[in-house]
């Protein structure tokens, strides 16, 4: 069966929950707006919110609450509101609620102070949550990039979270303080396409402090070394800050020396050169910032005073102080004033004809020329050096000493003679022992020369090679001693007599024997006498030995060997000086001419000589008669033929044969025979009959 009871459908209420997304930390606002159904009345209400949260606001129960959640989540919260009214009828609302992540804004570069000029890098904490970063200056601080700081981004973008921080010098006196503020922020999309973006900011402060001023008065940057220099450090760190909070260095050359506040350093010279030292102070402040400066310290040599030996300081007299003896060694850089000055051994100053007033203080490199007159003199040379800084003179002296000469005498045996001359030297009893050394000369050249070590006497041989002049020479002796002193003593006008040229010649120079020969005299000298000699003697004769030109008679010579006369003249001049001169003249022997033949025959005939001749090789025959002559086949054969005519007369006929022996130079000799050529009988008869019968008697 079917009942019918009432039933009261109730209007529901409504709700719409009213609220905003929000960063993490940021109050959480929801607002339930309730609209009523049936009931006028809400009897309850309750707040599901999810997650961990606290309240601030409200509560639970109430329309409206306010709340911080704990956490952040990239997924929203459902937040739900539900009511119940009157009616028992319910009515709920859901949303999703954002609570999104803070970015982290966190410099973990810490607050620093700096020097500048200076840069470094800031570093931001690289969140998960950091989406965007923009760097700024602090809006509290008055420093911003007026003062020349910068941040340089990687990029040139300002999203980085490393940029580079620039900081220029502090030039001003006090520090200077920057702050540097960093945003960060996350740019969050919504399922409902909203977005809410949930930054963060930090800040960095930095001071950069001034530069402090290095600064120092020295008590002298230049003098003679050593001096002694006192640096009063005036140094300011500046920033109202006192300099016993400050730091130093001071070095010299590089090397540091001492850390104190003042300096006081002694500087050493150098021996030849000006020496320059360079101080350097390095000041540091308490922040570290450095400053530094030099200073440049001259020490300036003393004068050095040295005299150079070029020569001998001992002589003899006559010894010359000059630039051949003594200079002064020059040092650029330590003297600019070289003064001479001479004294005597007791410190008087000299004179001479250059320097009247006295040599001294004379301003050269170059000492004053000055010359020792005297044996066993002292002459002091003083030399002082100047130069224009001041610093302490340079002096050197020297001794300059002459000693006394040695004694050189001697004698010679004779002063003239013929040539050659020679002539004996001989010391005395006042010439010093020493160095011997002797020469002689002729018209200014050496002769000879000897030199030995002590005493000697030696000998000279001098020659005139003239024969009409006089050679005059002169001998010195000069004795010298270890100091190269010496003394001379000359003998002069020694006379070399010439000795006359004797000379003459033969005329002729060679003959066969048995003969006279002449001389041509060419002799040559002052008022010569002459004296003739042959040699060998035997069987010659001089027609006038004292003769200028005598005849010269040489015997006949048949030995078979040619004989060499020597012709000797000798010639006196009127000074007394001979000469002699030999000639050779030969006499060549002749041959002996010697032959036999029969002297008698009957014609005609051919008959020939024997030749029996002795050095010869050479003939001539020749055969002559009053008639009928003969015939020689060959006049110069050895043993010619010779055909003798039939002697048709009724007498003899004589025929004379001669033989001439002739040597190779010419000499010759004769033989002669005599042959008799008969005549031919004459044969005749008459006979008493001249035909018969026979026999019959004629």
């Amino acid at each position: 069966p079917i009942v019918s009871n009432p039933i009261e459908i109730y209007c529901n209420p409504e709700v719409t929950i009213l609220s905003e997304d929000v960063c993490e930390g940021d109050l959480s606002s929801f607002l339930g707006v309730s609209t009523f159904g049936s009931s006028q009345l809400i009897t309850s209400s309750f707040w599901n919110l999810g997650g961990s949260y606290s309240i601030q606001n409200g509560s639970i129960s109430s329309s409206n609450i306010d709340v911080i959640y704990n956490d952040c989540d990239p997924n929203p919260y459902q937040v739900t509101f539900s009511i119940t009214d009157a009616n028992t009828c319910e009515a709920s609302d859901t949303l999703y609620h954002y609570v999104v992540c803070n970015a982290v804004a966190n410099i973990l570069t810490p607050d620093t102070s700096l020097c500048g000029p200076s840069s470094f890098n800031i570093s931001a904490d690289p969140n998960i949550y950091n989406g965007s970063y923009h760097w700024s200056w602090n809006p509290n601080l008055q420093s911003d990039p007026i003062y020349g700081a910068s941040l340089t981004y990687s990029g040139g973008q300002t999203e980085d979270p490393n940029p580079l921080a620039n900081f220029p010098e502090n030039t001003s006196t006090n520090a200077i303080l920057y702050g540097f503020q960093l945003e960060t922020w996350v740019d969050q999309i919504f399922i409902d396409s909203t977005g809410l973006q949930c930054s963060d900011y930090d800040s960095l402060f930095v001071n950069i402090y001034p530069r402090p001023l290095a600064s120092a008065i020295p008590s002298a940057i230049d003098s003679c070394g050593p001096f002694v220099v006192n640096f009063n450090n005036i140094s300011t760190p500046y920033n109202q800050e006192d300099i016993t909070s400050m730091n130093f260095e001071w070095y010299v050359d590089g090397v540091l020396i001492n850390t104190t506040q003042n300096f006081t350093h002694t500087f050493n010279s150098a021996a030849f050169n000006d020496t320059t030292y360079l101080v350097e102070l390095y000041a540091t402040s308490q922040h570290d910032c450095f400053d530094d400066t030099s200073f440049t310290i001259t020490v300036y040599p003393d004068p050095i005073a040295t005299i150079v030996d070029t020569g001998s300081l001992i002589g003899c007299e006559g010894l010359t102080i000059d630039e051949n003896m003594i200079y002064a060694q020059e040092f650029i850089n330590n003297n600019d004033t070289y003064l001479w000055t001479y004294t005597d051994a007791n410190g008087n100053i000299i004179t001479s004809l250059d320097y009247p007033s006295g040599i001294e203080n004379i301003s050269n490199i170059i000492p004053p020329t000055y010359t020792m007159t005297q044996d066993g003199d002292t002459v002091i040379v003083i030399l002082t050096t100047l130069n224009n800084h001041g610093c302490v003179q340079g002096t050197d002296s020297v001794q300059v000493i002459t000693i006394a000469d040695p004694v050189a005498h001697f004698v010679v045996d004779t002063t003239q003679g013929c040539h050659p001359f020679t002539i004996q030297t001989d010391t005395t009893a006042i010439s010093s022992n020493g160095i011997y050394t002797w020469i002689v000369s002729i018209n200014g050249n050496t002769y000879d020369s000897i030199s030995t070590t002590g005493y000697s006497t030696p000998s000279f041989t001098l020659t005139n090679t003239d024969n009409l002049a006089d050679s005059t020479y002169t001998i010195s002796l000069t004795v010298g001693d270890p100091n190269d002193c010496d003394s001379t003593y000359i003998i002069d006008n020694i006379i070399v007599n010439p000795v006359p040229q004797a000379s003459f010649t033969t005329v002729p120079t060679s003959a066969c024997a048995d003969t006279t020969i002449q001389v041509n005299n060419n002799s040559i000298g002052n008022g010569m006498t002459w004296l003739w000699s042959v040699n060998p003697s035997l069987n010659t004769i001089i027609s006038d030995s004292s003769a200028t030109e005598p005849d010269f008679y040489f015997p006949d010579n048949q030995s078979g060997s040619d004989i060499i006369y020597s012709i000797s003249l000798e010639v006196t001049s009127d000074q007394g000086c001979q000469n002699t001169i030999t000639v050779d003249d030969t006499i060549h022997t002749r041959p002996i001419a010697l032959f036999s033949i029969n002297d008698n025959t009957c014609g005609p005939d051919t008959i020939s000589p024997t030749n029996n001749s002795s050095f010869a090789n050479g003939y001539l025959w020749s055969i002559s008669s009053s008639s009928n002559p003969a015939t020689i086949v060959n006049t110069t054969g050895f043993e010619p033929n010779i055909i003798i005519p039939e002697n048709n007369t009724q007498d003899s006929i004589v025929y004379t044969l001669i033989l001439t022996a002739i040597t190779d130079n010419g000499c010759q000799d004769t033989d002669t025979n005599i042959v008799t050529v008969y005549p031919t009988p004459l044969a005749s008869a008459i006979p008493s009959a001249i035909d018969s019968c026979g026999p019959f008697v004629v």
